[in-house]
This record gives structure tokens, sequence and C-alpha cells, in this order.
């Protein structure tokens, strides 16, 4: 799976210490919630709704958000 080789490339961090952003519900968000990962949806450029599930844990239209939503610093 590639949310398994994109930890790994990270150092194999434990998956909720790791925030995915995507598009997709059905990709995007669905992989990164089965991994434990925080999922974040992006909806700056196509609001994706195909399905009205799953939802990601925060959704943002401007990437400039991702630093509040996950509470760090930019």
């Amino acid at each position: 799976m590639i949310f398994r080789h994109a930890l790994s490339g990270l150092g194999s961090p434990a998956p909720s210490r790791v925030a995915h952003v995507g598009d997709l519900r059905r990709t995007d968000v669905a992989g990164a919630r089965a991994m434990g990962m925080v999922s974040i949806r992006y909806t700056g450029i196509s609001d994706d709704t195909s399905q009205p599930e799953p939802e990601a844990d925060h959704v943002v239209a401007d990437l400039s958000e991702v630093a509040a939503v996950l509470r760090v610093a930019s």
C-alpha cells in the first residue's frame, strides 16, 4: 500500500503522528484513515462531492490552513 511506503520513507513513524493531505475521499481520505493517519481533505482546486463519506479529520480550502489545523508553527 502506498501509505505504508510513504511511512517507510519517513523513517517509519507511528501513523498517528503523520498527516496526509489529499483531495479524494475514496483514496486519499479512506487510505489515510485506514492506516491511522490524520487525514486532511484539500478542496482548494476541486471539492470531491462524489460521495459523502468518508470525511477527513480536517477539511481545508487553502494549504496555508494546514499548520493551524495540526496546531504546529508555520
